[in-house]
C-alpha cells in the first residue's frame, strides 16, 4: 500500500457515509431492543435466535471501532480533544435518558401509593450510589457498583468510551502506522482473557471492559483491511459476498456450538462490516433504495431510549392484550412492530430536539469551560496546552510527558494514518 493510502481513502469516504453500515447500525439497535423485551412473550424468550441477539451489542462494538479508525484516528487531535468530542456525542442524551428513568421511578412510586400494580417496585435495585455511578459513566466498569441499574443499556456507553480512549492513546503514542499492530495485540490479549476465564457476555466490571475493547480493536482491524484489501469488486461478486456473510452471521448466531465461545461470533459480524463497507452488491443497493440508513441515523437514540419506552409500552400492552384476544404468535405480531415503531418515533424526537442540539451546545461550551478550568486543573492532564506550558505545571512525571508524546505522535507526518 502506498504511503498515506488510508488517509486518502478516509478523506474520500468522509464526503459521504457508509450507508449500508448505517442501515445495519439501525437494525442492530432494533435487535437489542427486541432482545431486552423478549420476556414479554415466551415465543420470543424461548427462541434460540432471539436469545442470541445479545451479540448485536458486539456488532455495535466492532462497528464503533471501525468508525473510530475512520473518523478519529486520521485526525491530529489531542487526547483531551478526542475525549471532549466523544463526550459531546454521548453525554447529553445519556443524561436525558437517565433523568427520564428517574422520573419513571417517581411515577411508579406515585402509582404504588394509589394502589396501581407495576411489574417492579419503584427504585428496585437502584440507589444514590449507582445513580452517581451511571451519571459519571462508570456503570459498566464495576468500580462503584456491582451491577448495572437505572437505564441499563447505557453500560455500553461507559465501556466504549474507556476502550476508545485506550486505543486512541496507544495509537497516538506509537504512531498511526502502528494501528494494526496495536489493535492486533489488544485483540489477542482480550481473546486469551475471555477464553482462559470462560467469560460469559458480562455487562459490568473487567469482563465487560475486555469484551468491549476486543470489539473495538477488531473493528479498527476491519477498517485497516477495508482500506488495504478490497477483493470484492462488481455487482455479481459483491452480491455473492454480501449474501454469504449474512448467511455466515446468521449461522453463527443460531448454532448452539458457538454459545460457549460467543465472542468468536464477533468475527462473523466483522465480516459483515468488511463486505458491506464496500457497498458492491445488490443487498447494499437495496438498503440504499429503501433508505434504511435513516434508521441508523437515530440508532444511538433508539438504543439509549428503548428501555424506557419498552417499560411503559409493555406494561400497557400486556394489560390490555388479553381483553383484545391477543395471545401467542398473534400477540407477537402486534407487539413487536408496535414497540419498534414507538421506539423509532420517540428516538426521532430525541435525536432532533435533544441529541443534536445537546452535542452542538457541548462543543460550543468547550472552549469557555476549558478556559475556566485551566487555572485550576493540570493542563497536561487535559492535553490542551502546548508542551512548554505543560512542562511548567507541577504534575507527576508520567502525566507531564505523556501529552508531549501524544502530541508529537499525532503531528508526525504518517505513512499510514489509521
Amino acid at each position: 500500500m502506498q504511503p498515506g493510502a488510508i488517509g486518502s481513502a478516509a478523506g474520500a469516504r468522509r464526503k459521504g457515509h457508509f450507508l449500508a453500515l448505517d442501515a445495519f447500525r439501525g437494525i442492530a439497535a432494533v435487535g437489542v431492543a427486541i432482545f431486552h423485551f423478549r420476556w414479554t412473550h415466551p415465543e420470543l424468550s424461548g427462541s434460540a435466535f432471539f436469545d442470541r441477539l445479545f451479540n448485536t451489542l458486539d456488532f455495535f462494538f466492532v462497528l464503533s471501532g471501525f468508525v473510530l479508525a475512520h473518523v478519529y484516528l486520521s485526525k491530529p487531535l489531542h487526547l483531551g480533544s478526542f475525549v471532549w468530542r466523544r463526550l459531546a456525542r454521548l453525554y447529553p442524551l445519556h443524561l436525558f435518558a437517565l433523568l427520564m428513568f428517574l422520573l419513571l421511578q417517581l411515577v411508579k412510586l406515585a402509582a404504588a401509593s394509589l394502589g396501581v400494580a407495576t411489574r417492579s417496585d419503584a427504585f428496585e435495585g437502584m440507589n444514590a450510589v449507582n445513580f452517581i455511578d451511571t451519571l459519571l459513566l462508570l456503570q459498566g466498569t464495576g468500580l462503584l457498583w456491582h451491577e448495572i441499574s437505572w437505564n441499563y443499556p447505557s453500560w455500553t456507553i461507559s465501556t466504549e468510551l474507556l476502550s476508545a480512549i485506550v486505543i486512541y492513546a496507544l495509537v497516538a503514542h506509537f504512531g498511526r502506522a502502528a494501528l494494526g499492530l496495536v489493535c492486533a495485540g489488544l485483540l489477542l490479549g482480550c481473546l486469551a482473557y475471555l477464553y482462559v476465564g470462560a467469560v460469559e457476555p458480562r455487562d459490568y466490571g473487567p469482563d465487560a471492559l475486555v469484551r468491549t475493547l476486543a470489539g473495538l480493536a477488531l473493528g479498527c482491524l476491519t477498517y485497516v483491511l477495508h482500506v488495504r484489501f478490497q477483493p470484492v469488486r462488481g455487482r455479481l461478486w459483491g452480491t455473492v459476498a454480501e449474501v454469504a456473510v449474512i448467511a455466515l452471521a446468521l449461522l453463527l448466531l443460531r448454532s448452539p456450538a458457538t454459545r460457549p465461545v460467543w465472542y468468536l461470533v464477533t468475527f462473523g459480524l466483522a465480516a459483515v462490516i468488511y463486505v458491506f463497507a464496500a457497498e458492491q452488491g445488490l443487498v447494499s443497493l437495496a438498503m440504499k433504495r429503501l433508505q434504511l440508513h435513516r434508521l441508523g441515523t437515530g440508532s444511538y437514540s433508539i438504543y439509549l431510549n428503548h428501555a424506557l419506552v419498552g417499560a411503559i409500552f409493555s406494561k400497557i400492552y400486556l394489560s390490555i392484550a388479553p381483553f383484545l384476544g391477543l395471545n401467542g404468535l398473534a400477540s407477537v405480531a402486534v407487539y413487536v412492530p408496535t414497540f419498534v415503531l414507538l421506539v423509532v418515533l420517540y428516538a426521532r424526537l430525541t435525536l432532533i430536539y435533544l441529541e443534536r442540539p445537546g452535542q452542538a451546545l457541548w462543543l460550543k461550551a468547550g472552549p469557555a469551560l476549558l478556559g475556566m478550568l485551566r487555572p485550576l486543573a493540570a493542563p497536561a492532564l487535559l492535553g490542551m496546552m502546548p508542551p512548554a506550558a505543560a512542562r511548567a505545571q507541577p504534575t507527576p512525571r508520567v502525566s507531564r510527558h505523556l501529552p508531549e508524546r501524544i502530541d508529537r505522535a499525532l503531528q508526525r507526518k504518517p505513512t499510514v494514518t489509521h
